[in-house]
């Protein structure tokens, strides 16, 4: 039987405990709002109940048990116990399986036929690159890039040179002279701390790591666009490697021959992207944020302060503290609604320079005998479709379902949502047939005045593809009595 998952408090203090209590909040991670005396105080004043309480401590306690933690001993605060190399792999699969390729003209995988010498470009290359808040990891070891890429060369007899951009002309030298330039950048971002803005500039950085590595950060990167502009500029076979949290600006895309997403790699993650770039592993990953063309296609790029960073809140009850800052709060105004992300770009015609959804695989696949069945159950749909590999390669393909609902008056609709998605890997020529099965959420929307999920009268589409810009017809599912012709 499945247990509810118990609600949790990030770092910030909130005004209103009695309220999460009430809500159904058991636990802030912090020990800032739920402490003994605070709690004491509700109790005394009449402002939670004890039975509110007692419930809050029942689902805590249930979940400890229903995962056997009162049922071993206690783990030793020893770190010989660990697998450390186990452990690295499955941060290298992560990584693998997790990289984005978004643009290749044939300069990857590496190959040592075409490729004798290789200029690793740019400060970020040298670093380990984390955020910071819960994505900063402090690791027994690191791999950076430089040290990945530098190694899967030297394995391959391919020369490696490395230069970190602070003179951009003599970056732009070596690119030159090299077969192929491979510029690394990244960004910083962490928890608590908007960025500014989403271009690979100092001004962009987002918040520091604890303890600050200052030297290590996006602040003291330098213009890693002005960068990679002039790498391209020298070599036309340059590809870029972005080490980001989140999605930033690429106006040098059409410059360059090829683009991998990295994100935060992890602690092994020179060793998994170089894995990545020379084609031991096929890269894995599929966008789940849109990447915009210009800084004012984002949903938050209009509107002013109220929509981002946002305004203060006058009312709110803002305690300064360790686990409290920044302090004041501010407030956003999601007035885009229920366009939320992708759906923003998607309804606003907006053309993305990466859609949502979006990744190549080192190989092609083709969708073919695309049907849509209602079923198994009442409001369930099922979508078949065939998935080939095209090529000599094996990869792996993560095939997208997309619903789109009617929009009504006062109740606009995305133009698609994703409802479910499935990844394997296909060998060179193969074929799979799969079934990605829709339930009745996936059709319907959220009603205030009924405070539930409730499905509409109309003919609700379904498609299959590679992305929310990317998708073949699958059918459409009558609601309500509704004829779909």
């Amino acid at each position: 039987m499945g247990l509810p998952r118990l609600r949790r408090l990030r770092r910030r203090r909130l005004p209103r405990d009695p309220q999460n209590l009430e809500a159904g909040l058991n636990f802030d991670i912090a020990d800032t709002c739920y402490t003994a005396p605070e709690v004491n105080a509700m109790l005394a004043s009449g402002q939670v109940s004890q039975k509110t309480l007692d419930q809050r401590v029942f689902e805590t306690l249930r979940e400890l048990f229903a995962f056997g933690f009162f049922d071993r001993q206690t783990y030793k605060k020893d770190s010989g116990q660990d697998n450390k190399a186990k452990d690295k792999a499955v941060a290298d699969q992560a990584e693998e399986r997790g990289a984005v390729l978004l643009r290749n003209r044939g300069v990857i995988p590496i190959r040592r036929k075409k490729v004798h010498s290789i200029a690793v470009i740019g400060p970020a290359a040298d670093h380990y690159i984390f955020g910071g808040g819960s994505s900063q990891v402090t690791p027994y070891s690191t791999t950076t890039l430089r040290q990945g890429i530098e190694a899967r060369a030297a394995k391959a007899g391919i020369k490696t040179s490395y230069d970190d951009g602070s003179n951009r002309q003599g970056a732009a030298a070596l690119a030159k002279r090299s077969d192929l330039a491979i510029v690394v950048a990244a960004d910083t971002e962490s928890e608590g701390v908007d960025k500014a803005c989403m271009s690979l500039i100092p001004q962009c950085t987002g918040g520091q790591a604890t303890p600050a590595q200052p030297q290590g950060t996006q602040a003291a990167f330098g213009d890693q666009d002005g960068l990679i502009e002039a790498v391209a500029a020298a070599n036309r076979r340059t590809v870029v490697v972005l080490e980001t949290g989140a999605p930033v600006l690429t106006p040098w895309r059409d410059s360059i021959a090829g683009l991998l997403e990295a994100w935060y790699p992890g602690e092994d993650g020179g060793t998994a992207v170089a894995h990545v770039l020379f084609g031991d592993a096929d890269p894995g990953g599929r966008l789940p944020v849109t990447f915009p063309r210009n800084a004012g296609d984002p949903p938050t790029a209009s509107g002013g302060m109220s929509r981002y960073p946002g305004t203060v809140n006058p009312t709110s009850n803002c305690n300064a503290g360790p686990f409290t800052i920044p302090c004041p709060y501010y407030q956003e105004t999601y007035s885009e609604g229920v366009m939320v992300g992708y759906r923003w770009y998607d309804s606003q015609h907006i053309k993305p320079a990466f859609p949502f959804g979006f990744g190549l695989s080192y190989t092609n696949f083709r969708f073919s005998r695309i049907s849509l069945r209602r079923g198994p159950g009442r409001g369930h749909a099922t979508v078949r479709f065939t998935l080939t590999n095209t090529r000599s390669r094996t990869g792996w393909a993560v095939p997208e379902v997309f619903v789109s609902l009617p929009s009504r008056p006062g109740l606009p609709e995305p133009p698609w949502q994703l409802h479910g998605f499935a990844k394997l890997r296909l060998a060179p020529g193969k074929s799979r047939r799969l079934s990605i099965h829709l339930v009745p959420r996936a059709f319907s929307y959220w009603s205030d005045a009924a405070n539930g999920w409730r499905i509409a009268r109309g003919c609700d589409r379904v498609a299959v593809g590679n992305s929310s810009r990317s998708l073949h017809p699958a059918g459409r599912v009558p609601q309500g009595g509704a004829r779909c012709g």
